[in-house]
C-alpha cells in the first residue's frame, strides 16, 4: 500500500470479528480465517476508533494523545501496521 493510500478514506474493523478483552490485552478471533490475534498497548488503544471508522490521521492523533510519541513516529508505525492488518483480514479500508 503506497503511503499515499493511506490518506484516502477511513480505515474500521472488519466485521467479521470477535472481541474481548483480556486483562491489559484486546484478543480478537478473525471468524473467516479462525484466527486469533492479540493487541496491545498502541494497537489496543486503536480498537476505539477503527470501530466507528477513523481516517489516516485521527489514528495519528489518538496515538499521540494516549502515548508519548512524536506524530512522525506515530504516522511512521501506523503506516507499517496497516498493511499487515489489512493483510491479516482485520481491518478494511473504505475509500472515498
Amino acid at each position: 500500500m503506497s503511503d499515499v493510500a493511506l490518506y484516502d478514506g477511513s480505515f474500521r474493523l472488519s466485521e467479521s470479528l470477535i472481541i474481548a478483552e483480556v486483562g491489559d490485552e484486546s484478543v480478537i478471533l478473525a471468524m473467516e480465517t479462525s484466527k486469533y490475534f492479540g493487541l496491545k498497548g498502541a494497537m489496543r488503544a486503536l480498537i476505539g476508533d477503527l470501530r466507528d471508522g477513523s481516517g489516516f490521521e485521527a489514528l495519528v492523533g489518538t496515538l499521540c494523545a494516549k502515548f508519548d510519541v512524536t506524530r512522525d513516529a506515530a504516522a511512521s508505525d501506523l503506516a507499517s501496521v496497516i498493511p499487515q492488518l489489512l493483510a491479516a483480514g482485520l481491518i478494511v479500508h473504505d475509500r472515498d
